[in-house]
């Protein structure tokens, strides 16, 4: 080593911030420059600790750490951070995102499930395709697939539909073995495959739709129900409008138990009251 009283004559480098020596090789913490045909140490610029010139880190200080001739103060996908090196080292196969070599965050091949990169989730997670890992389905979800939200079966007390899991079905549908599935025509809504509550077409009855309505009940087109005729029609068009008699005789759309005037008599064919 040459003392500072030699510059002139130094034939390696300068080093002007330490004990101003000539030197062999730059110390750690700094770089060589040439100026004007001499080469001096200068110093590397934090977060580098080592470099081979202001651009390129060779190490880091403490809290970055080394990538790419870099000093970041975290680490790309597919690293993980040493503090004790204060380097981003590469995670290893089938990591693709870690904390450590030894633990994952997510999975190059299978999904990361906690523990390892499964092939497969268990029950109350999905496939999440895009972070490669096991993520939880929702509440509602006792298994699902793609997202959270889209449920393949559920949990107790909810109903299975369309993907989602519901108090209770919507119209139409009927709750059978914990899903929702859709009633059959002409029934429009039901309780169950075999008994209607409202039918699209035909008119209903006792549970089913049917195409006519029997004797003593009449077709409802608005409510599309057989609704019954009074007590005393044997068929009707509306409930106050008999159109044959069960017992007295046919007057004016009811069924009188005799006719209602001396000009009145009853016809034994139809038991209508005629003049």
């Amino acid at each position: 080593m040459l003392s500072y009283s030699c510059v002139s004559n130094c034939s390696a480098y300068v080093h002007f911030d330490g004990n101003m020596t000539c030197l062999t090789s730059c110390p750690t913490n700094y770089y060589q420059i040439t100026t004007n045909g001499s080469k001096y140490c200068t110093g590397c610029v934090s977060p580098c600790q080592s470099c081979t010139n202001a651009s390129f880190c060779l190490s880091c200080v403490s809290g970055y750490y080394y990538y790419n001739f870099n000093c970041p103060t975290s680490c790309p996908s597919g690293y993980y951070a040493d503090n004790s090196t204060n380097t981003c080292k590469t995670c290893i196969s089938p990591c693709r995102t870690c904390t450590s070599s030894t633990t994952c965050l997510s999975c190059s091949q299978g999904f990361w499930n906690g523990s390892q990169c499964a092939s497969s989730c268990a029950d109350g997670e999905f496939a999440d395709s895009t972070n490669k890992v096991c993520s939880a389905c929702s509440s509602q979800c006792l298994t699902c697939i793609n997202s959270a939200s889209t449920c393949t079966s559920c949990n107790a007390s909810l109903l299975f539909y369309k993907s989602q899991c519901l108090v209770a079905c919507p119209s139409r549908f009927y709750a059978v073995n914990g899903s929702c599935s859709e009633c059959q025509p002409p029934c429009y809504t039901c309780t169950n495959s075999t008994f209607c509550l409202t039918c699209s077409y035909n008119y209903l009855l006792s549970g089913a739709c049917q195409s006519t309505c029997p004797t003593t009940y009449y077709q409802d087109i608005a409510a599309l129900t057989c609704t019954a005729c009074q007590s005393q029609c044997k068929t009707c068009t509306s409930s106050h409008s008999c159109t044959s008699c069960l017992s007295g005789c046919l007057y004016s759309g009811s069924c009188p138990t005799s006719c209602p005037s001396d000009s009145f008599f009853p016809l034994t064919s139809n038991s209508s009251c005629a003049c």
